[in-house]
C-alpha cells in the first residue's frame, strides 16, 4: 500500500476517498494475495480482521487472537517464534477464548498463566515421588487424593477425596469352551465410609477362564468420572498377571473408602489451640508409606510366610478399617 501510495499525488488519493466503489475496486489489486479472499476470523479479543497469512493463534474452541494481542498478553517475548510462544500454543490448544478472558478479568497475562503452570509442575513432580501409580493416574493415601496426569487431550488435574461420590467396578471377561462372554459393571454404595461395599461383587476371576479387562469407575460430585484400569488384555484368570490387577483393584478400592470413611478434617490456622490439647503423632507412630507396607505384606502372603487371613487383617489396620 506504501508503494502504491508513492505513486499517487494528494488530489489523487482524495479522489479515491471520495470514491469508495473506486477505492474497493484499488484495494482488491494492490492488497496482499491472502487479503484478497477476505479474513479468516476477527480477532476474539479486539474485534479485528485477521487474514490468511497472518500471525495468529488459535483456541480449542476455533476462536483466535490477532498478533497484536498476542503481544499484548505477553504471549510471546524474545521474538514470535520463540519458546514462550510454542508454550502459548500448547496451553491455547487446551483452553477456550472464555479461559483467557477470565485470567485478563484478573489483571493477568500469559506471563502469570505460565508461572501457574511451572509451580503446578513443581507440585505435581513432588507429589508423584510418594504416590501409588496406576498408568497416568497416582494415588497418595497420606494426602487422600489422586493426581490425573498429562494426556494428549486434557492437562493434568488433582481430585481431592470430597470430589468423589461413588465408584463402580468394570470387569469383562470369557470362557472360550463354553463360547460366551461375561460382562460385570459392580456398583459402589454411594460412598459414606462402606469401604468393603463393592469388594464382595469382584469376581477375581473365578467364573471365567479368561480376564479382557479390568479397571475401577470413579464418579465426582460434578458429574464427571475417569476410569483407572488395571488390565486391558485378554490373559488367562489363573495367571499371576490377572490375580495382581485383581489385587490391585481391591487396594485402590480399600484406600477409597478408607478415605470416605474418615471425613476431612479442615483445621483452621487463625485459631491457636492450648499446646496440651493438640495431639500429634509421632513419625513412629505414622506409617511413612501404607501403600509400601501392604505391598511388602501381600508378598510375605504370596510367598507363603502368613495367611491370605493375616495379609488381609494387617492391611485394615494400616488402612485403618
Amino acid at each position: 500500500m506504501n508503494s502504491f501510495l508513492a505513486t499517487k499525488t494528494v488530489a489523487e488519493v482524495q479522489e479515491l476517498i471520495d470514491n469508495p466503489k473506486k477505492l474497493d475496486l484499488i484495494k482488491a489489486e494492490v492488497a496482499p494475495k491472502e487479503h484478497r479472499k477476505g479474513p479468516k476470523a476477527k480477532c476474539a479479543l479486539c474485534n479485528k480482521n485477521i487474514y490468511r497469512g497472518n500471525i495468529s493463534l488459535q483456541f480449542q474452541d476455533s476462536s483466535f487472537i490477532c498478533i497484536n494481542c498476542i503481544s499484548k498478553y505477553k504471549f510471546s517475548k524474545n521474538g514470535l517464534y520463540s519458546e514462550p510462544l510454542n508454550k502459548a500454543i500448547s496451553w491455547a490448544d487446551k483452553h477456550t477464548i472464555k479461559d483467557l478472558k477470565e485470567y485478563i478479568d484478573q489483571e493477568k497475562n500469559f506471563n502469570d498463566i505460565s508461572s501457574d503452570m511451572d509451580k503446578l509442575k513443581e507440585e505435581m513432580d513432588e507429589f508423584k515421588k510418594h504416590s501409588i501409580k496406576y498408568s497416568h493416574y497416582y494415588i497418595s493415601v497420606k494426602q487422600r487424593r489422586i493426581l490425573i496426569g498429562k494426556t494428549f487431550l486434557t492437562d493434568p488435574k488433582f481430585v481431592e477425596v470430597d470430589e468423589i461420590v461413588s465408584y463402580q467396578v468394570n470387569e469383562k471377561g470369557h470362557n472360550e469352551h463354553k463360547h460366551h462372554t461375561i460382562a460385570r459393571a459392580t456398583a459402589g454404595a454411594l460412598i459414606a465410609g462402606q469401604a468393603g461395599a463393592v469388594l464382595g461383587g469382584v469376581t477375581g476371576g473365578k467364573d471365567k477362564e479368561f480376564i479382557d479387562y479390568i479397571g475401577l469407575i470413579i464418579t465426582l460430585i460434578d458429574g464427571s468420572n475417569f476410569e483407572v484400569k488395571f488390565l486391558r488384555t485378554k490373559t488367562k484368570a489363573s495367571s499371576f498377571i490377572a490375580k495382581d490387577a485383581y489385587s490391585e483393584l481391591q487396594n485402590l478400592i480399600s484406600i477409597i473408602g478408607a478415605w470416605k470413611a474418615q471425613p476431612t478434617v479442615v483445621v483452621d490456622q487463625s485459631v491457636t489451640e492450648p499446646e496440651e490439647t493438640a495431639t500429634v503423632p509421632s513419625q513412629e507412630e505414622t506409617p511413612n508409606d501404607i501403600p509400601a507396607e501392604i505391598r511388602k505384606y501381600k508378598n510375605l502372603a504370596d510367598d507363603g510366610i502368613i495367611t491370605q487371613e493375616e495379609f488381609a487383617a494387617k492391611k485394615k489396620q494400616l488402612l485403618g478399617l
